[in-house]
């Protein structure tokens, strides 16, 4: 066997030099794969004498790092740092998000070295079976131990590998469109081979270990695909079935509870789901409420965007309101839709209207929200007249103020006293975001006729009222929200 010589750790020894850089040096194989090359050193730059400055070792990783990290100190620097570099994460990091996911498939690797049940040449196959797969690396890699050790079924690991194969040749967004078959497919070669005790590497199948690799690896390949400009416009032209695999793909993400894929990582997913719905009409299956409701026979109270109806469910009086077609297409209308129940589901403040999900019933969607006994600020002051009015201005502008610094940055569009509703215990919250546009969205804007037939033209800010499109796009709404509230300040002084 030949012997090699480590440059990482001055190690000689038998055996393949690729291995043993997998299994003891995965941070530094992936930064000299992945990290940006240093730039060489000018020959005169060097510290005064009388500066005490220490130089680290030329050529070192840190060293490295350093050179393209000049502002952070060494009591800042960590180990991630310098695996991630996540210090120098931008809105577009192709090449930081690929980091993570090689990162994810070294921790899978590091677990298939530690464990001592397979020989050399299984850990070698089992390696390059890891390496192969573009989604569920540990999954994957469970499924081999497991067919080796427990019950070394030859038939199922030629499936297995002949099915990786198969999944690398169909491309990275084929492999997310299809990644509960995927998923299935590894399971069903498990359930086949059931056995009372396991001597596989069972760590790798565990919700906390190998489990939690396959989610921040599957998030990672998101996020580099949305963040990279023509991998993103074969995402966001999805439609049908395979626009809802993405939509209800990118919900879970957003709500993963996952240290790897912070809250960075779900913006970009938020980002991107938001887009889609938009795109495609589609919201995700997991806000459907299943729960039976009953409409009320009373009539429905009527606004401008949709008709809202006194429900019950779980013995609980809610809201369920539905979106007013008017003279649009059907297809625009499933838009809408899709994007004011995604926007809203997104929102949690005690000064914003909570959303409880979608209801279908009779071919016709209801977004579901509590039912506001005081009804809205314009209806509650006529009956509250001594009600403190500085304290529901300050709810508003609290609402207001949580809207504009989310991220993405959802703007209202149609600040009004209807649309702020009054709870039982007396507090402002903002609803109907129906005209709501986040920094990603770019809804069309309606026209000042449509603002006239609403009853909102009073609150509308005056360069709102312009005929250029592209230029009231361009604007920050932010600040139209609040000529709005002003309006509203004005009005219940």
């Amino acid at each position: 066997m030949a012997t090699h010589y480590c440059g990482h750790c001055r190690r000689s020894g038998p055996g393949s030099l690729h291995l043993h850089n997998v299994r003891f040096h995965p941070t530094e194989d992936l930064i000299r794969r992945y990290a940006p090359q240093p730039q060489p050193r000018p020959k005169n730059r060097r510290a005064p004498a009388n500066s005490g400055a220490s130089q680290p070792a030329p050529g070192s990783t840190f060293d490295i790092w350093r050179l393209n990290n000049p502002s952070l100190s060494a009591a800042q620097v960590s180990a991630d740092d310098i695996a991630d570099d996540r210090n120098r994460r931008t809105d577009a990091p192709g090449a930081l998000t690929k980091a993570l996911r090689h990162a994810k498939k070294f921790d899978v690797l590091d677990l298939v070295y530690a464990f001592r049940g397979l020989s050399d040449a299984d850990r070698a196959t089992c390696d390059d079976l890891v390496r192969r797969i573009p989604i569920f690396p540990s999954l994957a890699a469970y499924t081999f131990t497991h067919l080796k050790c427990c019950t070394n079924n030859l038939s199922l690991l030629v499936v297995l590998s002949t099915s990786v194969t198969e999944w690398a040749s169909q491309g990275k967004l084929w492999c997310l469109l299809n990644h509960k078959d995927i998923k299935e497919s590894l399971l069903g070669m498990l359930k086949q081979t059931e056995v009372e005790q396991h001597v596989c590497n069972t760590s790798l199948g565990t919700s906390s270990g190998g489990a939690a690799l396959d989610i921040a690896y599957v998030g990672a390949l998101v996020a580099e695909m949305a963040t990279r400009a023509k991998k993103a416009q074969d995402i966001f032209a999805l439609r049908g079935e395979a626009a809802q695999t993405m939509v209800d793909l990118l919900q879970a993400l957003t709500d993963a509870n996952t240290d790897e894929l912070d809250e960075w990582y779900r913006r970009r997913f938020l980002d991107a789901l938001i887009r889609l719905s938009r795109k495609s009409g589609l919201y995700p299956e997991s806000l459907v409420l299943t729960n039976s409701s009953n409409l009320s026979e009373e009539p429905p109270q009527g606004g401008v965007f949709g008709k809202v109806y006194k429900a019950s469910m779980h013995d609980r009086l809610v809201a369920a309101k539905e979106l007013k077609t008017g003279s649009q297409k059907p297809m625009e209308i499933l838009k809408a839709f899709a994007h004011e129940a995604i926007v809203w589901r997104h929102l949690r403040h005690p000064n914003c209207l909570p959303f409880y999900g979608v209801y279908r019933a009779g071919g016709i969607n209801y977004m579901v929200s509590p039912w506001m006994e005081n009804s809205s600020l314009h209806e509650y002051l006529k009956v509250h007249p001594s009600a403190n009015k500085m304290s529901l201005l300050l709810d508003i502008a609290r609402g207001l103020e949580y809207l504009h610094n989310s991220q993405p940055t959802v703007v209202h569009r149609d600040l009004k006293p209807t649309n702020v509703l009054i709870t039982a215990s007396g507090r402002a919250c903002l609803a109907d975001f129906g005209l709501s546009m986040t920094s990603v969205s770019k809804a069309v804007l309606p026209t000042s006729t449509e603002l006239r037939g609403g009853g909102t033209l009073n609150y509308c800010a005056p360069e709102l009222l312009g005929t250029n499109h592209f230029a009231i796009m361009a604007l920050d709404q932010r600040r139209c929200d609040m000529y709005s509230f002003g309006c509203i300040c004005y009005e219940v002084r």
